[in-house]
């Protein structure tokens, strides 16, 4: 293989490379947003639905099965 033959593969692997790098930033921060709305939305929604939860079986207001869904959910 000639030099032409080598620098037109190089080129090519560098454009694959490229892409696939683009691609697992967009992956990285589709991630980081889901990463990101869980721990500010969902974790404290659980949390608070597992103090009402465990509030409510202390007041004699909801079972014990409640209280272990809401903390399985957390």
């Amino acid at each position: 293989a000639g030099v032409a033959e080598q620098q037109a593969l190089i080129a090519a692997a560098r454009r694959v490379t490229g892409s696939q790098i683009q691609q697992a930033a967009a992956i990285l921060h589709g991630a980081t947003r889901v990463a990101d709305n869980f721990k500010t939305t969902v974790l404290p929604r659980a949390e608070e639905a597992l103090q009402i939860a465990r509030n409510g079986y202390t007041q004699g207001f909801t079972s014990f099965l409640e209280v272990l869904e809401a903390q399985r959910a957390y």
